[in-house]
């Protein structure tokens, strides 16, 4: 009796996990060619060869962590003092750094000295074109 139970919650468990709908949401499937598609349009460019190089390298470590957990986190687009930028908070070897923005270009953009991480202006999960966290 004891072991048909574990079995019946061990399959109940294992089918109520699963599902067959499509995700809609970029971020949650990890889709880096659509979170790459996002941001050149938001930038009017053809080639982001370093946003290009981040993805790659977050959904690197969200499988396997090759990075060593220095691409984990949220990459979102925002507008940040009327210009767009690439939003994330990826460790990137920082060491403690919150969050990171860069241009257009890859180049970083120096934040005020009051900005913090839950107050950056445009920054809501509406505005995440990827994430490597696991939901």
């Amino acid at each position: 009796m004891k072991v048909s139970f574990y079995t019946s919650f061990f399959l109940l468990a294992m089918f109520s996990c699963t599902s067959d709908t499509e995700i809609d949401d970029p971020a949650s499937g990890h889709d880096i060619q659509n979170a790459l598609r996002s941001a050149q349009s938001l930038c009017d460019r053809n080639s982001m060869v370093w946003l290009s190089d981040m993805l790659i390298k977050a959904e690197e470590d969200r499988i396997s962590k090759t990075h060593k957990g220095n691409y984990i986190g949220v990459i979102a687009l925002i507008k940040y003092k009327s210009q767009p930028v690439v939003y994330t908070n990826f460790g990137l070897g920082s060491g403690g750094i919150a969050f990171y923005l860069f241009d257009c270009n890859g180049n970083p953009v120096s934040c005020d000295a009051d900005d913090e991480v839950g107050k950056i202006p445009g920054l809501a999960r509406e505005n995440i074109i990827y994430t490597s966290l696991q939901e």
